[in-house]
């Protein structure tokens, strides 16, 4: 019975770590936002729509994901169109110098109209800024025109800026390398789980001896009552005679 107590508490102590790690490492996502479809043309015939979705709060310290689209819109017959790369960039305002933030190298052919391509990026906000807006780049080509490229569009789009959320904590210690409050708490916690689980078995095995011992204890109490009392018994008879 004790065994099957201990199972199910540590499998309680586990369930909690791991939701507590999939809170925290999960992507904490706020209302997403679906920046303006635009329409970007290879020639007049062919075309490709963009548009990316993210939400408009990101915290420092958290990935958000940021998800861009790619829809064929015109494609005439015998044609393709080809995704080189797609680049993300994020802009700061009052900061000449974009920061590059990802490259990807889809290779993707869409060979026909209404063909998509879905590309889900997990991204950490700048550091050094309050707001910032991001830049998507898209070298692409295709069987009529087989050259290089370069396409431009925006995100949020209507919207001005992605919002960065701070920690008003500051970190524990403040050496570089060193975890934010936040991950240093989930180590804290998950190191206490986890001493708490591994000393389980001792805690059952002397929580069962304390009440061994508290029976044994109550059973000598019993045993010298009844030799008093048997003592007794005899004097009171030897008195009688």
């Amino acid at each position: 019975m004790k065994k099957k107590y201990t199972f199910i508490l540590i499998f309680i102590l586990t369930n909690m770590i791991a939701s507590s790690h999939l809170n925290n490492v999960s992507l904490g996502q706020e209302s997403v936002y679906t920046s303006p479809k635009i329409t970007l043309e290879i020639n007049e015939e062919t075309n490709f729509t963009v548009y990316s979705t993210a939400p408009l709060t990101w915290e420092l310290n958290d990935y958000q994901n940021f998800t861009i689209y790619v829809n064929s819109t015109g494609i005439p017959l015998g044609d393709n169109i080809t995704l080189v790369s797609i680049s993300i960039y994020y802009n700061i305002p009052n900061d000449p110098h974009r920061q590059q933030a990802r490259i990807l190298t889809p290779q993707v052919n869409l060979t026909g109209v209404n063909q998509q391509y879905e590309s889900i990026s997990a991204l950490r906000p700048p550091s050094d800024a309050d707001e910032f807006n991001i830049t998507i780049e898209i070298v692409a080509q295709s069987t009529s025109v087989p050259d290089n490229q370069l396409f431009e569009t925006q995100f949020p789009g209507d919207e001005t800026y992605i919002d960065i959320q701070k920690d008003l904590v500051l970190p524990v210690i403040n050496l570089p390398g060193f975890p934010n409050i936040e991950t240093f708490t989930r180590w804290i916690f998950i190191f206490c789980v986890a001493f708490v689980i591994i000393s389980l078995p001792a805690i059952f095995v002397a929580s069962f001896k304390i009440q061994e011992a508290v029976k044994t204890g109550k059973m000598g109490k019993k045993k010298d009552g009844t030799k008093k009392s048997r003592k007794k018994q005899k004097s009171n008879k030897g008195g009688k005679k």
